[in-house]
Protein backbone atom coordinates (compact mmCIF):
# COMPACT_ATOMS: atom_id res chain seq x y z
CA UNK A 1 0.00 0.00 0.00
CA UNK A 2 1.86 3.50 -0.85
CA UNK A 3 -0.22 6.16 -0.42
CA UNK A 4 -3.06 7.06 1.00
CA UNK A 5 -5.81 8.57 -0.47
CA UNK A 6 -6.81 11.79 1.44
CA UNK A 7 -9.81 12.56 0.35
CA UNK A 8 -11.94 9.96 1.89
CA UNK A 9 -10.21 10.94 5.34
CA UNK A 10 -10.84 14.81 4.38
CA UNK A 11 -14.23 14.48 3.74
CA UNK A 12 -15.18 12.61 6.78
CA UNK A 13 -12.52 12.48 9.16
CA UNK A 14 -13.81 10.44 11.64
CA UNK A 15 -14.07 6.85 9.76
CA UNK A 16 -12.35 4.76 10.91
CA UNK A 17 -9.88 2.25 8.92
CA UNK A 18 -12.11 -0.45 9.06
CA UNK A 19 -14.60 1.52 7.62
CA UNK A 20 -12.13 2.70 4.71
CA UNK A 21 -10.57 -0.18 4.37
CA UNK A 22 -14.21 -1.59 3.38
CA UNK A 23 -14.52 1.40 0.88
CA UNK A 24 -10.92 1.67 -0.68
CA UNK A 25 -11.36 -3.02 -1.35
CA UNK A 26 -14.47 -1.85 -2.84
CA UNK A 27 -13.36 1.21 -5.18
CA UNK A 28 -9.50 -0.58 -5.68
CA UNK A 29 -10.15 -4.64 -4.94
CA UNK A 30 -6.36 -5.41 -6.34
CA UNK A 31 -4.84 -2.66 -4.59
CA UNK A 32 -5.81 -2.72 -1.22
CA UNK A 33 -4.90 -6.58 -0.01
CA UNK A 34 -3.04 -5.79 2.86
CA UNK A 35 -4.41 -6.01 6.24
CA UNK A 36 -5.89 -3.46 8.62
CA UNK A 37 -2.88 -2.62 10.79
CA UNK A 38 -1.18 -1.24 7.76
CA UNK A 39 -4.46 1.00 7.39
CA UNK A 40 -4.92 2.18 10.93
CA UNK A 41 -0.71 3.41 11.06
CA UNK A 42 -1.72 5.36 8.16
CA UNK A 43 -4.76 6.96 9.59
CA UNK A 44 -3.31 7.56 13.35
CA UNK A 45 -0.36 9.71 11.50
CA UNK A 46 -2.66 11.46 9.02
CA UNK A 47 -5.14 12.33 11.65
CA UNK A 48 -2.03 13.91 13.79
CA UNK A 49 -0.74 15.65 10.84
CA UNK A 50 -4.25 17.10 10.47
CA UNK A 51 -4.68 18.08 14.22
CA UNK A 52 -0.95 19.91 14.05
CA UNK A 53 -2.48 21.61 10.82
CA UNK A 54 -5.08 23.18 13.14
CA UNK A 55 -2.89 24.03 15.70
CA UNK A 56 -0.29 25.99 13.61
CA UNK A 57 -3.74 27.89 11.91
CA UNK A 58 -4.83 28.72 15.43
CA UNK A 59 -1.45 29.89 16.29
CA UNK A 60 -2.23 32.29 13.33
CA UNK A 61 -4.95 33.78 14.17
CA UNK A 62 -4.68 34.21 17.94
CA UNK A 63 -2.50 36.45 18.90
CA UNK A 64 -0.51 36.18 22.79
CA UNK A 65 -3.01 38.00 24.87
CA UNK A 66 -0.11 38.32 28.37
CA UNK A 67 1.38 41.17 25.94
CA UNK A 68 -1.20 43.25 25.19
CA UNK A 69 -1.14 46.45 26.46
Amino acid sequence: MDALPRSPLEAQPDQTALELLIEFRARYPDRYTSGIRALQRRVKVWRREAVQRLICEMKDVTHDVTTAC
